[in-house]
């Protein structure tokens, strides 16, 4: 069925972009904010177990990204104006106050035996969400006892010193190691949250010294920047190898990243971008701005948002919609479901207003018309008990891609909240005119 194309105006979009001229995927009665909240409620009572204080069916990393969404959209939501009864407000409250109790459940429950066994981007996934459970209380003025926030920050610096022990200039001359413990691998993801997870600490935590998060963090994106960890759309590819290298014999090979891995992804395309108005507010170089935008920009034409034609396609989707390459298969494996959650998330936090930063506003007011697009088509995929699925486009001639491969999960589904949440706060911030 067609459906009414939505007023999006020019002054919206970057100059560089066309909207596609196909209708929107997905209209609905709610608001966003109602939209949003109806989705929080779905992701505790269908997915959280309160005993387990834990999404079950979710791995350590992925618990984490869903944890940190749930913590930025309370966050939304208390900004957020309501504009309701005082018995809805209540209701408002009520959810915003057990859906908080449920994190603090999951911080309690989380599994830290497992974490030194893992990668070092699990860890810095547990650094981004405990400093988001910062920011939640010292932006909401929540009511919880004072021994959390030294608990959440204390978790985020320990697990940040372990990462950190990673950086390695033995290998590509600098750089974070994926997984010290097998074949060196420098990726963008681990990279790119070292950056971010560095910017955060900087700006929310209690401990003395925070200069030196600054400069790693100044580091560290030199390093990433100037790696070559970049295709010719713009796009970070998934990392490098290294030539002839062997952990167990202790061989450094080439000692150069020459080994391309080619795939991309689309949280590659977003982690780093928080990472970006962290190294702006630290230094106030307005460059870190503009690489922001550029990677977004680069994101989204990935999408064929850039293109008139009703059927373009690009790296990272179809008509505008953003897609990792196994979504449109239902092939997406438990890691990949999370991929769009972590990119939207970013994306968000890279566009929040930022006064005195020149064309920030009408860069990220440019951005509204897509995050709109996949938000709406993020809700037309949702299915039975209103569970979002992992592929937002249309479904194929073989019926529900979602039905496919893992279905609809919790980590599908988070990444649904978070262009949910990301469609909300552009209306807040920058609604139409």
């Amino acid at each position: 069925m067609k459906l009414p194309t939505p007023i999006i105006l020019a002054s919206q979009l970057p100059s560089a972009q066309i909207l596609p001229t196909t209708t929107p995927p997905y209209t609905t009665s709610l608001t966003p904010l109602q939209s949003l909240q109806t989705s929080l409620a779905t992701l505790q009572t269908t997915f959280f177990n309160h005993e387990k204080g834990a999404w079950p069916t979710a791995i350590d990393w992925t618990s984490s990204v869903i944890n940190t969404i749930l913590l930025a959209s309370l966050q939304t939501l208390t900004a957020a104006p309501i504009n309701t009864t005082p018995a809805d407000a209540h209701e408002t409250q009520t959810q915003i106050r057990d859906a908080f109790a449920d994190s603090v459940a999951y911080y309690t429950h989380e599994s830290m035996a497992a974490f030194p066994h893992h990668a070092i981007d699990d860890m810095l996934w547990v650094v981004l969400n405990w400093l988001e459970a910062l920011t939640y209380l010292q932006t909401t003025h929540a009511a919880t006892p004072p021994n959390l926030h030294h608990a959440f920050a204390s978790r985020a610096e320990r697990f940040y010193a372990t990462a950190a022990q990673a950086w390695d200039t033995t290998l590509c001359a600098g750089g974070i190691l994926w997984n010290p413990t097998i074949a060196p691998y420098k990726n963008a993801i681990t990279n790119q949250l070292y950056v971010s997870a560095s910017t955060a600490l900087h700006r929310s935590s209690p401990a003395t010294n925070t200069t030196t998060y600054l400069s790693t963090a100044i580091a560290a994106y030199a390093w990433l920047n100037a790696s070559g960890m970049r295709n010719p759309q713009g796009l970070y590819i998934d990392g490098f190898h290294i030539r002839g290298s062997d952990v167990r014999s202790g061989d450094l090979g080439s000692a150069e990243c020459d080994v391309r891995n080619e795939e991309v992804w689309t949280y590659n395309q977003g982690v780093v971008l928080s990472g970006l108005r962290g190294l702006y507010e630290g230094t106030g170089e307005v460059g870190y701005l503009r690489d922001g935008y550029a990677l977004v920009d680069d994101a989204v034409a990935a999408t064929g948002w850039s293109s008139s034609e009703t059927t373009a396609a690009g790296i990272l989707g179809e008509n505008g919609i953003l897609a990792d390459p196994c979504d449109a298969f239902g092939t997406c494996t438990q890691n990949a479901q999370t991929f769009k959650a972590a990119f939207f998330h970013h994306l968000t936090a890279f566009c929040a207003p930022l006064p005195g930063a020149g064309s920030h506003e009408e860069r990220c007011r440019g951005y509204a018309g897509w995050v709109e697009w996949n938000a709406r088509a993020a809700l037309r995929s949702r299915g039975d008990g209103g569970k979002f699925g992992g592929w937002w486009g249309e479904d194929g001639e073989v019926g529900d891609v979602n039905e496919r491969g893992r279905g609809r999960t919790v980590e599908a589904f988070v990444s649904g909240v978070a262009v949910v949440r990301a469609w909300v706060e552009w209306e807040r911030w920058y609604p139409q005119e």
